[in-house]
């Protein structure tokens, strides 16, 4: 039997199949040759063989196979004379056949990946589970499992990958520990001179072992490093040894308590003449002074100038321009900075003059800073408060001075200061701490830590109890622990 497929646009196709004849069939499949309108170059013959399966006599033996050609897949059919004729529209109805069965190959594809995705949470979600926080309770009904979100990224502090050089990062670094909220500086950096000006008002005789004593009295007060971050010494004090631990220093007693140590480094105050102004000496050797202390345990130095209500311009400028030049010296040497400009109370100028003064001042002294290229991170402002003075005949009220002091340093001090340190200035010490936690309870932005570098509002009380006598040490210690916790609330504004 021979059957024949009309020419169509696909191929040309002429199969033999003798189903009566054990013998392998012939099939041969060609493509056109290159016409005009059909471009297709033309292929090479194929010869497969096919076997016939056991069929009646008189019926077409099963191809079991598929040819394809390069153009389209040739399905295996009984040749009849319609499917020839047919031929056309089959071969585009399997090309048609052909596309949906690749679309639904990939729609099923797409169905094994979901599905393998989907296992794959399924068995990382009894993982999950046992990451979570052991508090939660596992297990139970209608519990959601909270999915761990990621840690923000830990950004350094600006001013650590800016600064310039190591030693001045080392000043930051104290300046962070120092501004701890709650905690202050204790300021018991009197010479003899001031010393005896304490002890004469107390009857105490001022001698060397006097001298120890109540720095003893004070040290050695137990939970003071709760409230202290630091405390400047003279230098005296500095190189003094303790008569309860004779074989440490003052300033190693301190550190045990992980309590900084600064010293101070000026050298007293000097007329400006003609005038009655002040400046303050002790430029010449600064920086010898600096490395030394710096390699005994200081951390941090102080500086103190002194300005009346409306100083001259040469006072001004003289003053601002030596307290840039220590904080200089001190962050080229590792050493943190006080820088103390205090407005001295004597006088009869009022809460309004102060403010102005206060601000004038203020400003003066962080231009200076800026000109010696200070790095204000590393710095410790310790300013006066507000207020009016000692013979003015108008007494402003707590409130007022403290909405005065926040004013003046608001407008003049820039936030990348990390801390304001206010001195107590001969101020009482329950006023003193009345005005701390008032300037904290303040209105207005406070981008800095508001604390305490108090000297007599810390120690009168104290050495009040004390009087000089071994029996009173007790008392005076419970004196002293009762005003650091009222300094540090105040800090907290919560006093």
């Amino acid at each position: 039997m021979k059957d024949h497929y009309e020419h169509c646009n696909c191929a040309e196709i002429e199969i033999i199949i003798n189903a009566n004849n054990p013998r392998p069939a012939t099939y041969k499949a060609a493509q056109p040759h290159r016409t005009t309108n059909n471009p297709l170059p033309e292929m090479q013959t194929t010869e497969i063989t096919l076997t016939p399966t056991k069929a009646d006599k008189g019926t077409p033996a099963v191809v079991d196979k598929t040819v394809e050609t390069a153009s389209e897949v040739v399905s295996n059919t009984t040749s009849t004379t319609a499917a020839a004729e047919d031929a056309p529209m089959a071969g585009r109805k399997r090309r048609s056949l052909r596309g949906q069965g690749k679309k639904k190959a990939d729609k099923a594809e797409k169905a094994d990946k979901t599905e393998e995705t989907s296992a794959s949470a399924a068995s990382d979600k009894p993982m999950q589970e046992e990451a979570e926080a052991p508090g939660r309770k596992r297990g139970k009904k209608g519990s959601k499992s909270s999915a761990a979100k990621p840690l923000p990224a830990r950004r350094e502090d600006p001013c650590l990958v800016f600064a310039p050089k190591r030693n001045v990062l080392q000043a930051i670094e104290t300046v962070k520990k120092i501004a701890t909220p709650g905690k202050g500086i204790l300021a018991c950096d009197e010479d003899a001179k001031i010393m005896a000006s304490r002890f004469d008002f107390l009857q105490i005789e001022n001698t060397h072992d006097q001298r120890i004593n109540i720095r003893d009295v004070i040290f050695f007060t137990e939970g003071i490093e709760k409230y202290l971050s630091g405390a400047i010494l003279c230098h005296e004090t500095f190189h003094d040894k303790s008569k309860i631990e004779p074989t440490k220093t003052f300033p190693e007693i301190l550190a045990s308590k992980g309590i900084l140590v600064g010293i101070t480094l000026d050298e007293g105050l000097t007329n400006i003449p003609p005038t009655s102004e002040m400046w303050t000496a002790g430029l010449a050797g600064l920086q010898a002074r600096c490395s030394t202390f710096k390699k005994l345990g200081a951390s941090f130095a102080k500086w103190r100038a002194v300005f009346q209500v409306n100083p001259s311009p040469q006072a001004l400028e003289l003053n601002a321009m030596h307290l840039a030049l220590f904080a200089s010296t001190c962050q080229s040497e590792g050493l943190a900075p006080i820088v103390e400009p205090e407005i001295i109370m004597e006088g009869s100028h009022t809460v309004q003059q102060c403010l102005e003064t206060t601000q004038q001042v203020l400003t003066a002294v962080f231009q200076a800073l800026s000109r010696f290229n200070v790095v204000l991170e590393g710095i410790i402002l310790k300013p006066s408060m507000v207020v009016s003075g000692t013979t003015c005949v108008s007494r402003p009220s707590p409130q007022q001075c403290a909405d005065a002091t926040l004013l003046a340093v608001s407008r003049t001090v820039p936030p990348a200061v990390r801390c304001i340190m206010f001195l107590s200035g001969g101020i009482q010490d329950s006023r003193a701490t009345l005005l701390l936690k008032l300037i904290n309870q303040g209105v207005g932005p406070k981008p800095w830590y508001l604390g305490f570098s108090f000297g007599r509002a810390l120690q009168d009380s104290c050495r009040a109890a004390w009087k000089g006598k071994p029996d009173n040490v007790d008392v005076a210690r419970k004196v002293f622990l009762s005003q650091c916790i009222s300094c540090s609330e105040a800090a907290l504004g919560s006093l």
